[in-house]
């Protein structure tokens, strides 16, 4: 589940079906995951371009950790829930807007974002509790 900052419920939308989520839109989907432990957190670098860009983490928890927080600076981010770093197994997705966050979710799996035709500087911050 994952809750936006005045605690409504995302939708979170059934990828299995929608088109495949492997396609040369752009530069590729993260591969390489970044797991973060209790009190941890990361800056993501500006998404910039044209076309579909992606993060370049899947990030993920460790230990007993399972709260995420995290939250973008600008333009809508589409953010890609999956339990492994194989790319054809995106089990859910979600849009996320600046107005929604701070965003809240608990969840054991990976995570990462991409933004199509990104607004110039957007970027996410990722925290774990």
């Amino acid at each position: 589940m994952i809750y936006d900052k005045d605690g409504n419920q995302v939708p979170l939308f059934d990828a299995s079906s929608q088109e495949p989520v492997i396609e040369d839109r752009g530069p590729k989907q993260p591969t390489a995951v970044k797991r973060l432990g209790k009190g941890q957190s990361c800056q993501v670098n500006k998404f910039s371009g044209s076309r579909i860009r992606y993060g370049r983490y899947m990030g993920g928890v460790t230990g007993n950790a399972k709260n995420v927080s995290f939250s973008e600076k600008k333009g809508a981010l589409t953010g890609h829930i999956t339990d492994r770093p194989d790319l054809s197994t995106v089990a859910q997705y979600f849009t996320a807007t600046p107005s929604g966050g701070p965003y809240h979710a608990a969840f054991h799996g990976l995570l990462y974002f991409e933004a199509d035709n990104p607004v110039p500087g957007p970027n996410y911050f990722m925290q774990v509790h």
